[in-house]
């Protein structure tokens, strides 16, 4: 169980900074759209977006995604996440003495973004700019107080080829990285942490308008990142890089009916994964082949807007360990330095169901709502060289996380006004398992005998579950 829950740490955390990116994880841990920065109206539809476009936000996500409706504007989103969680701590007793639990936990976190950026275009050409501020604030019962701040920057620019009906562009993300929202809670009694590393993605798209209302989109991108983690005498490196590419096609079947069909292929290597001191792990290097296979649907009118999305994520991921030395295994032999002595192979099956709509009741008013269902579950093969052994199964139970999103805008012919709520359940943190201190009573009232039992934390672990909830405020205006 320590090797699955630091990979599913590992991977949340490198995949927290590009959207199209697939997610990994073993545990339900607490992650977030913590640089999910461009605002969309799709937003308040819990993310529904293979049938539904966004001229703003697709464009961010594929350069190449050129909406020729679209105008040159300026946006800015405010936007402020929050999770608590307080647990007061148990005592037991008996007649022989007491059992005090020492798990107290009381832990908070505070994100607070301010992104602004500008989309121009003129004739042919276009580009846009995206830069924020982030700052995070953080603290636990175990952990010292933990500020942050992170800095990420995304740039586009593109071409428009009418006489072929496409698009094409590039695109550059960078995220300066200070604190990711969790990670310390990962060094429990840390006095100090120091994180420190970037995100960067390149990427390249482009678009064809097939006639009839049908689109064909693609994307390729190549992506890196690297992280170092100081802890007092505590120091980890985090890296992942990899390879990303995606396709869609966009159907029109009637006027008020469109489908949209997304296939998503994720290549990921791991040269180093971190040994947080709440969840070793036994080394690295590891990979990871991730797909996604997507069906949307849209209905709209011209006052009512419902889409769907239904989403399927096969992930296969395997890390191992190379003998740092020779070592001898069960059966005698020795398996030279360099040679792999333990294997541990992920096969993921995860589901995703979105739904949301969006209603018009008046010519500038807009209100939306939406809700994301993803099941989670996998199994798993190790193998264990050195002591000959092989465990299969299912270590870590199915679970499900939802969201749930609102929106309300308003809008003219240049301004447009939003605020957007959203909250995320299903997750949590994790946590060390209870410590127990034991007192008890002799013969003699005289002497206290005290044992201190404490488990290790390279058990499996337990996840709190915590309520996370993120608001925005959508400010744009059209030039």
């Amino acid at each position: 169980m320590r090797y699955i829950c630091q990979l599913g740490i590992t991977l949340w955390a490198g995949n927290l900074l590009f959207g199209q990116g697939i997610s990994v994880k073993t545990v339900p841990l607490l992650s977030t759209d913590q640089f999910s920065l461009v605002p969309s109206f799709r937003d308040g539809m819990a993310g529904v977006s293979l049938a539904v476009p966004d001229g703003l936000a697709d464009l961010f996500i594929n350069p190449g995604k050129m909406d020729t409706a679209k105008s040159s504007e300026w946006f800015m989103q405010p936007k402020y996440s929050h999770w608590t969680f307080a647990h007061e701590t148990t005592v037991r007793s008996h007649n022989r003495g007491f059992y005090y639990s020492l798990e107290k936990t009381n832990a908070h976190s505070s994100l607070l973004t301010l992104p602004i950026g500008v989309y121009l275009q003129r004739n042919k050409l276009y580009s846009g700019l995206m830069t924020a501020v982030q700052s995070l604030s953080a603290s636990g019962e175990r952990s010292a107080q933990f500020k942050a701040g992170n800095y990420p920057l995304c740039w586009l620019a593109g071409l428009r080829l009418p006489s072929i009906k496409s698009s094409i562009g590039i695109g550059l993300d960078y995220v300066g990285i200070r604190g990711i929202d969790g990670v310390y809670l990962l060094y429990p009694n840390a006095i100090g942490l120091d994180q420190r590393g970037s995100a960067r993605q390149f990427k390249v798209g482009a678009s064809m308008d097939i006639g009839q209302g049908d689109r064909w989109n693609v994307l390729a991108g190549r992506y890196f990142f690297n992280m170092v983690q100081k802890a007092v005498a505590v120091t980890n490196k985090d890296e992942n890089n990899g390879w990303l590419v995606q396709t869609e096609y966009v159907k029109k079947i009637s006027t008020p009916l469109t489908l949209a069909l997304m296939v998503t292929m994720d290549r990921r290597h791991h040269p180093k994964i971190p040994d947080y001191p709440l969840a070793g792990v036994p080394r690295d290097p590891g990979n990871t082949q991730a797909w996604n296979f997507g069906l949307g649907a849209k209905w709209e009118n011209e006052t009512s807007l419902f889409g769907v999305d239904l989403l399927y994520e096969p992930i296969d991921a395997k890390t191992w360990v190379d003998a740092a030395n020779d070592t001898r295994i069960w059966n005698g032999e020795t398996i030279a330095k360099g040679v792999v002595i333990l294997r541990n192979d992920y096969q993921f099956y995860n589901r995703i169901l979105r739904t949301g709509f969006q209603l018009k009741p008046a010519p500038f008013l807009t209100m939306a709502s939406g809700v994301q269902l993803k099941w989670y579950s996998y199994n798993y093969y190790q193998n264990d060289l050195i002591n000959g052994m092989e465990t299969t199964g299912k270590p870590q139970r199915e679970w499900t996380e939802t969201v749930w999103s609102a929106r309300v805008g308003f809008k003219t012919k240049k301004i447009d006004v939003g605020y957007s709520l959203q909250l995320q359940a299903g997750m949590g943190l994790l946590e060390r398992q209870w410590l127990w201190r034991m007192l008890v009573l002799e013969e003699s009232a005289m002497d206290i005998a005290r044992a201190d039992f404490f488990i290790p934390p390279t058990i499996p672990l337990n996840v709190t579950p915590v309520l996370y909830y993120t608001q925005r405020i959508i400010l744009r205006y059209t030039f």
